[in-house]
């Protein structure tokens, strides 16, 4: 929903219908579910529809100001947001992140055993259901928010990089229908779908190895979850619909 709404802004603001200041308050609105998505509390769709928004934001903006001066309020809410909207168990995953050593056992328990997963994987993996760290039950969560540590152990760096690569073709492939798109509205609908899976499969990779905090995000299409298989499934058709518009289908 996001997505479609961001696109009709950018297709008025290109037509000339909307002033830099009435598209920088719309802007503003659109922060409001996000606002109310972290009080939830549900801190990685938060930060998740914010990524998406900036990026859509600065690629399909005829004027990057309004994007700035958006991206400024946000860093200069962080403090806020810390303070008074993140839970106490939410600022301890942080913590944890920049300091693994403060509760090894505790929020710090996940990555440890996600990176131990992954690099006992080594190169090629220890094969189908052979991985150690998912038989034996120390990885938590594997089958929603490890999904990709389960994957590492049992396939290995090079299985890893072929699952990466399957994501770059398939980010390639949505740019692609973008660049071509009949009017802007598809091309702004597929950047954010490209958007939405990019962040998805970035923090969610950077979260099991550990270059970012636990903060509960699925990974496109491999994560057990009705809902995030349905989401992304929606996502690509709206993509092949404006593929198939291209040729005036």
């Amino acid at each position: 929903m996001v997505i479609l709404v961001l696109a009709r802004l950018f297709h008025d603001a290109e037509t000339g219908q909307y002033s830099q200041k009435r598209l920088l308050a719309q802007l503003a609105v659109l922060l409001v579910p996000v606002g109310l998505i972290a009080i939830e509390p549900d801190l990685g769709t938060a930060i998740l529809l914010t990524l998406v928004i900036l990026t859509v934001g600065y690629l399909s903006m005829p004027s990057v100001w309004p994007m700035v001066f958006v991206s400024i309020a946000g860093l200069i809410a962080v403090p806020f947001v810390w303070e008074f909207a993140m839970h106490d168990y939410q600022q301890n995953r942080i913590l944890a992140f920049i300091d693994p050593s403060v509760d090894p056992t505790g929020n710090g328990w996940h990555t440890r055993q996600s990176i131990a997963a992954i690099g006992s994987g080594k190169f090629f993996g220890k094969g189908f259901g052979e991985g150690t760290q998912n038989q034996f039950n120390f990885l938590p969560e594997h089958w929603t928010d490890f999904p990709f540590s389960v994957w590492g152990e049992e396939w290995g760096f090079v299985g890893s990089v072929f699952l990466i690569a399957l994501f770059g073709f398939l980010l390639v492939w949505i740019l692609n229908v973008a660049l071509s798109a009949r009017d802007r509205v598809g091309a702004v609908i597929c950047v954010g779908v490209a958007a939405m899976t990019f962040w998805h499969v970035v923090v969610n990779i950077a979260m099991v190895l550990g270059l970012a905090p636990v903060v509960g995000v699925t990974l496109p299409f491999i994560s057990y979850g009705g809902s995030s298989l349905i989401t992304f499934f929606l996502a690509m058709g709206l993509v092949a619909n404006v593929s198939l518009r291209k040729h005036g289908y």
